[in-house]
């Protein structure tokens, strides 16, 4: 009778383990929730020195829908080399561009881990590795073009910051921005 819950506990276990994909991962998995397709725009831009963020905070989420206001926050630093992808005019016609900038001591560099729709929430799940400066403050950015037929309903976009080696379904520092 021993061996027999033993064994049942185990494969409880097993079971358990192997479900978990199934109702963990990004929030809202198993109930509507959907890609949402972006492509990531780095070099050249930088942040203007006019931007900053509210009041008390260190970082800023925005939803930039015009060629104006892109250029109103960001700037363009090129050096020799090749010519990299640009966001003209045109882009905003089709697209709009969500970002996230953070001021501090290091110069973060971001990954998307994942980018989700669950209802009428975006969240995008992102590691970031740096090392701190003890003499310089930073701007790093992440800047997002997504299709704007994706983001049709979205009221909410939610920056999730997580560890690379944290599994899909931790929290971690999160910052958001409503339509």
């Amino acid at each position: 009778m021993r061996f027999i819950c033993y064994a049942a506990a185990v494969f409880g276990l097993i079971f358990g383990f192997a479900a978990l994909p199934l109702f963990g991962g990004e929030p809202g998995a198993g109930s509507g929730a959907e890609a949402v397709p972006f492509e990531v725009f780095g070099y050249p831009y930088f942040v203007k020195n006019t931007v900053s963020p509210p009041e008390g905070e260190s970082a800023l989420a925005l939803i930039l829908g015009s060629p104006e206001s892109f250029s109103g926050t960001f700037g363009v630093g090129m050096v020799m080399g090749k010519r990299p992808k640009l966001i003209g005019a045109d882009y905003f016609k089709t697209h709009e561009v969500i970002a996230f900038v953070e001021w501090g001591p290091t110069p973060w560099e971001y990954t998307v881990r994942s980018a989700v729709r669950t209802g009428n929430e975006a969240v995008f799940k992102v590691s970031r590795t740096g090392t701190p400066s003890s003499s310089a403050t930073f701007a790093p950015r992440l800047i997002l073009g997504i299709d704007r037929e994706s983001l049709e309903g979205i009221e909410k976009v939610t920056f999730d910051f997580v560890s690379e080696d944290a599994p899909p379904t931790e929290l971690g520092e999160t910052f958001s921005v409503g339509r």
